[in-house]
């Protein structure tokens, strides 16, 4: 039996009456405070229930207050420190579909955006019942805060999303003329969930070693740490690439690395006139 069996038996042909059952997966920013869209907002107040891993408290009773949303039950004790990931987000999705097929429209918040590096969602979509409609309602991503902290424009130089993992299982060249976000840095070469120490297990020098191949040792990078709501603060770490295995334990699951664009080593004079 795989996994995803063992998680999932669900009723695929159960219908409402005549009313299909609906899950809206709402991104609800880094900091709802700030990024609840008016179309988040309108979805949650449509929903029969809402569920998610919300740190927010005090502003979900304010928002309960102001706008009728319902309560949200929180999720997050369905995330086990040391289960592997897998595990983890069979057991988080099991649960949604288990809710889903007691009620017609179920609301699940995530954290940004539901389509940038949200494993569960995907694993979501596959094992919901054909007769289920997954809907997803956009939000203000990591990627979006970073670049507002760093005052870039991702355009002006290239810029690169990339998953620390893929970077080295696939041996992607890097082209340092593009400025790379590289995400998931917490849990390198690590298939568990360490919510305690994001740092236990954390290969980190794998990935040092390998961005040696295309970088300088004391190329600048930066560690940019994306706050989740009023109760923290964003926060840039500067460091170089020789010395990211050293300071591992500043990296949490809230951490991405940044490696700026250099000067590019050719230019095509030809298109350059024609720019001109």
């Amino acid at each position: 039996m795989t996994i995803e069996r063992l998680f999932f038996e669900t009723d695929k042909e159960k219908v409402r009456g005549n009313i299909l059952p609906k899950i809206s997966i709402v991104g609800r920013g880094v900091d709802p405070a700030k990024h609840l869209s008016l179309s988040a907002l309108s979805t949650l107040k449509d929903a029969d229930k809402i569920v998610g891993i919300e740190s927010e408290k005090e502003f979900w009773k304010q928002l309960q207050k102001e706008f009728g949303v319902g309560e949200i039950e929180d999720l997050g004790n369905l995330y086990r420190s040391q289960d592997n990931d897998m595990v983890n987000y069979c057991r988080f999705v099991d649960y949604v579909l288990h809710l889903s097929s007691e009620i017609t429209h179920l609301a699940l918040l995530v954290a940004g955006h539901p389509r940038l590096g949200v494993t569960f969602i995907e694993l979501l979509k596959k094992n919901a019942p054909k007769d289920t409609e997954i809907e997803i309602i956009e939000g203000i991503s990591s990627f979006d805060v970073m670049i507002n902290n760093l005052g870039l424009d991702p355009l002006e130089q290239g810029t690169v999303l990339l998953d620390a993992n893929r970077l080295l299982l696939f041996h992607y060249r890097i082209e340092p003329a593009l400025s790379y976000f590289i995400y998931h840095v917490c849990s390198i070469g690590n298939p568990q969930t360490n919510f305690v120490e994001p740092s236990l297990n954390n290969r980190i020098d794998l990935l040092k070693n390998y961005l040696l191949k295309f970088y300088l040792e004391n190329k600048e990078v930066f560690l940019c740490r994306a706050s989740n709501g009023k109760n923290e603060v964003s926060k840039i770490f500067r460091t170089t690439i020789v010395k990211l295995d050293s300071i591992v334990k500043e990296i949490d699951y809230s951490t991405t690395l940044y490696l700026p664009s250099e000067k590019p080593s050719q230019l095509d004079w030809d298109y350059l006139n024609i720019l001109k």
